[in-house]
């Protein structure tokens, strides 16, 4: 992970990045299976990730299974930036285990018309 500072309204705030896609092999620090490239893409200026494939393809973090990606309450926060192109299917299932190691899952996708909630599981429609 890499350390960095975010500076604010006023104040400094500390932030982990827990993927980049530059340097020279950023797939080697998740597992990706199916048809997954990394482009250099005009519109961002820098290198994307790009997932082709149907429902085979997949990127997942930490690269070991039960890691953990260092989500804790002093920086409880996750932000994904995706680009799906418009009427393209997509679905991004994001696994949550805290610390008594209890699993709950947000599913997002453009399969889903309504929300469905239960104690662990979410599924959330993506219009």
């Amino acid at each position: 992970m890499y350390s960095a500072q975010l500076v604010g309204t006023g104040s400094a705030k500390s932030f982990e990045v827990v993927f980049t896609t530059s340097g020279s092999q950023p797939l080697d620090r998740c597992c990706a299976t199916g048809s997954v490239a990394r482009i250099y893409d005009r519109s961002a200026k820098g290198f994307v990730l790009t997932l082709s494939g149907g429902r085979s393809t997949k990127v997942l973090l930490p690269k070991k299974k039960g890691a953990s990606l260092g989500l804790t309450a002093s920086r409880p926060f996750l932000v994904m930036q995706i680009y799906v192109p418009l009427g393209r299917p997509f679905t991004t299932e994001l696994v949550i285990s805290d610390e008594k190691l209890t699993r709950r899952r947000l599913v997002f996708s453009t399969a889903f018309k309504d929300e469905l909630f239960d104690e662990l599981h979410a599924q959330l429609p993506r219009s």
